[in-house]
């Protein structure tokens, strides 16, 4: 047995008197009748002090192995600070590279003064470490890297930290220590072990395999900064859940289990008592911006927390170690609802790793995981209450550094002993120092404003399936610093079809998260509780390349996914989501596609559809995926199911209006489209026919027994995001590139402006071409505000999201414009070359090139803007030495060439410049030549 005993002890019998605690110093005898002691030296040298290695060796041909079976050993003063690796660890007692062995063990020994850890394991399996004392450690007291090795009833107390110890400073020493280190142990048991003192922590390890039974039990950890210390700070995971549990920790200074791993947690079975944060569980990967999942989740089950017991006071708040100080305060937690003590913070599922020790433990430092959940069952909290000048001490509590995301929490089998409700739930409000340039620029971040609690049988709300909000609402419209309010409504929401302001009472009068008359505020939780509502977290994400800054309406994402978070399939939301610029709109479920319900079957593989009405509208009997676009009010109509994925896959479009003189008596639409098709260079089932207007014998091309019809059209190209190698087409034809696209507009603009060519083999008499372009694909984001634009609040001035907002108008208003093409007939020079010119200098005034169309007035566009036609201009006459530099050819775009740097390299008479059209070929019979006497 282990020779200690207790002192000032105190028990406290908890949750009913099921659970019993006790708080006590140890007492254990270091001094042993047989002493293996190192060397003495004066003052503080870093020397080796002495050491004992068990190991193998191979000698002239000989296989020595060694062995150990020590029994009430003391060793005193031994090993070397700074040397713990595995090729040379100068520990008091190190097992090296024996493998197996059932012939080595160490109980009831002393270890008394390390300047090292005091005894390690490397490539040893299966040695029994019972009954022992390790006592002044600098480092770890035991590090583990073999497999099944046993500890029990072992006292490890004053485990020191080598970068302050001795009055060190070592300023780049990041290492974390536990007293127990077992991160590299495979299947360790651990038994009656206390551990009682501890820089930084008690337990360093990468936990136990969810699915297998502990191997732990009945273990005592106090006095350290944390507790169990579960944090792999990089590799993957090796199972999918890995677990603490059969755990006692009380009085640790930061986190009593704190744990981050790449898989699912779980904690059980643990009584954390006195401790200023009971657990933090953070779960990273996979990342976000990959745009990948998985349903992972960290649980707390079967366990105690105890706020305060009546011997603990306000001045273990106040104290920190050496390790602490060293690391700065500032990176550890500091505190609860006014200072108090936490139970359980909310976890935190993200992309990687924190930077702690450099920042904060309990931070998040990068994006947010799309899926994760948290669950706590089966938890008693007891002592959580107000104390005098010691603060309030809450239960539950959300993670004040997790400002993008805190993913859905669920709660059964609560149980509250001495703890007002006030003291069951803090819920934090947004951090303002989030409100800069690096993080949201100028607003709050969402993650406090969207926290949800489901309390799945009443235990915490007390009403089965009743949910707790966040009060999503603060400071809307209130203190400017937060940057929210109505003005961050997006603009075509705020107005109606014709562009007259909505009444904010109208559209909309409630703020926060969805509320009925059955939610009460809960003012000292800062949340909302409602009884009768079923609260669920839907992620909206984009696909696009610029996924990281998604705007759901002036420039809408190109690739959308919906996620309904751990809702039943029974349950569902329909989504009528607003695009300003329409395009088609095709629905997968789960990589599967699903056809709008407006959709003529009869016209198929053509993508046309029937007209509107409100038998299309999809309702929650509907099955996952089924949609309709309203195109009349822009609205795409589409049903979200839990327990599956949708995607909204954006196909550009154009809409194209054509004019055609037909003759009324041998008219055939399949022709016309044909024919379209090959001018068109697509597949006719890439044309949808809107709308066919007869116009009679208007129009300026019309003809005797003639007359016009108006085509309008639509023309869709591919989707600008492919999700998956096996996804379903959807119906419509060919896959268009966008720049396909574009040279199809390219081909009916110049067959129109330029009359037939024996470039295009169709027979099309065109009287209009109206174009309103496809969306562009996005692109990657710009920089964000800077000091100088947009991250600083001036009082009574426009903020930066309102200078987008109006920005983003702007841009939506010309993607809307429609584009009317016109024929061209002459052109002119409207600035001529000038009269005089001196050499290796620009014009004084620059040519610039204008066409006409029958009326006289300018054609603003001539060729599509993918490929505009192309003027070039001619040095004639003088010097034929003489070379006109500068650029020579140039587009015509918004009604002109202009020729802005020409300039010539020798003097002369008698020249003069040409312009002449050179792109397309079809177009060079338009010239215009202006004889110019330079001097």
């Amino acid at each position: 047995m282990l020779q200690t005993g207790f002192i000032s002890a105190e028990t406290h019998n908890l949750h009913s008197g099921q659970v019993e605690g006790t708080l006590a110093g140890e007492v254990g005898l270091l001094t042993r009748n047989i002493v293996i002691e190192g060397n003495k030296y004066q003052g503080f040298e870093n020397k080796l002090r002495g050491r004992v290695i068990v190991s193998r060796l191979t000698q002239d041909g000989l296989d020595y192995e060694g062995s150990a079976k020590l029994d009430a050993v003391e060793f005193r003063n031994m090993g070397q600070l700074g040397f713990d690796d595995t090729d040379d660890p100068r520990f008091s007692l190190a097992f090296h590279s024996l493998g197996e062995t059932t012939t080595n063990y160490v109980k009831r020994c002393s270890f008394n003064v390390n300047f090292s850890p005091a005894l390690g394991f490397f490539s040893t399996n299966s040695v029994p470490v019972e009954a022992n004392i390790f006592y002044h450690s600098v480092g770890s007291g035991v590090i583990d890297e073999g497999s099944d090795n046993v500890y029990k009833d072992n006292l490890l107390v004053s485990m020191l930290f080598p970068g302050t110890y001795n009055g060190a400073q070592e300023t780049q020493n990041m290492d974390w220590y536990g007293a127990f280190n077992l991160n590299k142990a495979t299947n360790p048991v651990l038994e009656n072990n206390v551990v009682a003192g501890s820089e930084q922590a008690g337990i360093r390890t990468y936990g136990e395999n969810c699915q297998d039974a502990s191997l732990w039990m009945n273990n005592e950890i106090h006095s350290a900064i944390f507790g169990v210390l579960l944090w792999k700070k990089s590799g993957d995971a090796d199972s999918p859940c890995k677990k603490v549990s059969n755990m006692y920790a009380w009085r640790i200074e930061d986190t009593a289990f704190f744990m981050m791993y790449p898989a699912s947690l779980l904690l059980s079975n643990v009584l954390s008592v006195d401790n200023e944060l009971g657990t933090n569980q953070l779960v990273y990967r996979p990342a976000a911006l990959s745009h990948e999942f998985e349903d992972k989740t960290a649980t707390v089950r079967d366990s105690v927390f105890v706020g305060a017991t009546p011997s603990h006071t306000c001045s273990f708040h106040q104290s920190s170690s050496s390790s602490i100080l060293f690391f700065s305060k500032s990176k550890f937690w500091e505190g609860g609802k006014e200072d108090g003590n936490t139970g359980i913070l909310f976890a935190s599922f993200m992309l990687s790793v924190n930077m702690a020790p450099k920042h904060k433990f309990n931070e998040l430092s990068s994006y947010p995981a799309l899926h994760g959940s948290f669950y706590i069952e089966d938890v008693t909290f007891t002592n959580f209450e107000s104390r005098d000048n010691c603060g309030i001490d809450v239960a539950l509590m959300t993670n004040q550094g997790s400002d993008d995301a805190i993913h859905p929490i669920f709660t059964s089998g609560l149980t509250f002993v001495d703890t007002p409700e006030d003291n069951y739930v803090f819920i934090h409000y947004t951090n303002l120092v989030r409100v800069n340039p690096s993080d949201c620029v100028d607003m709050d971040c969402d993650g406090h404003k969207k926290v949800v609690v489901t309390d799945n049988d009443g235990s915490l709300l007390g009403s089965e399936q009743a949910t707790l909000t966040s009060e999503a609402e603060k400071e809307w419209d209130g203190d400017r610093s937060h940057g929210v309010g109505n003005y961050r409504i997006p603009i075509p929401l705020r107005q109606n079809s014709d562009g007259s302001a909505i009444p904010e009472a109208d559209k909309f009068p409630n703020k926060g998260i969805v509320r009925d008359n059955s939610c009460t505020k809960m003012a000292t939780w800062q949340g909302w509780k409602c009884t009768n509502l079923i609260h669920r977290m839907m992620i909206i994400e984009s696909l696009d390349s610029d996924t990281k800054e998604v705007a759901m309406t002036s420039t809408p994402p190109q690739v959308i996914r919906l996620h309904l978070l751990h809702a039943d399939p029974s349950e569902a939301v329909v989504l009528r989501i607003y695009f300003p610029k329409l395009q088609r709109y095709d629905i997968y479920v789960d990589d599967i596609y699903v056809a709008p319900k407006n959709l003529d079957t009869s016209k198929l593989p053509a993508y046309q559809l029937l007209g509107e009405g409100t038998m299309y509208e999809p309702t929650l009997s509907d099955p996952t995926g089924s949609n309709y676009l309203q195109r009349s009010e822009k609205l795409l109509h589409v049903v979200l199911r839990g327990g599956q994925i949708v995607d909204i896959k954006t196909t550009s479009m154009i809409i194209l209006t054509t004019g055609l003189v037909v003759d009324p008596n041998n008219f055939y639409k399949e022709n016309v489209i044909q024919n379209l098709a090959l001018l068109l260079g697509v597949a006719p089932e890439n044309i949808r026919v809107m709308n066919v207007i007869n116009e009679g014998s208007t129009g300026r091309r019309t003809k005797m027994g003639k007359e016009k019809k108006t085509f309008e059209m639509e023309i869709v190209s591919s989707p600008t995001s492919s999700l998956s190698s096996n996804t379903s087409t959807a119906p419509g034809g060919n896959v268009l590139s966008s720049e396909q696209l574009d040279q199809s507009m390219s081909n009916i603009v110049e067959y129109y402006q330029i009359g037939n060519s024996d470039k295009f083999n169709v027979s099309l008499d065109l009287d209009e071409v109206n174009v309103v372009e496809a969306i562009e694909p996005p692109k990657e984001p710009g920089p964000k505000a800077t000091k100088e634009e947009g991250s600083v609040v001036i009082e009574g001035a426009e903020l930066f999201s309102q200078i987008q907002q109006k920005e983003e108008e702007a841009t939506l208003n010309k993607s809307l414009e429609v584009v009317i093409y016109d024929t061209p007939t002459s052109s002119i020079v409207v600035d001529g070359v000038p009269s005089v010119v001196v050499t290796y200098t620009l014009f004084d005034t620059s040519p610039a090139i204008t066409v006409l169309n029958d009326n006289g007035d300018a054609v603003e566009s001539l060729g599509h803007s993918s490929d505009p036609w192309q003027f070039t201009a001619t040095l004639i006459g003088g010097d034929l030495a003489a070379t006109l530099m500068g650029t020579r050819t140039v587009a015509y775009q918004d009604g002109y060439a202009n020729f802005t740097d020409l300039s010539l390299d020798l003097p002369g008479s008698d020249y003069s410049i040409s312009f002449n059209v050179t792109h397309p070929d079809s177009a060079r019979s338009l010239n215009v030549t202006l004889p110019q006497n330079f001097w």
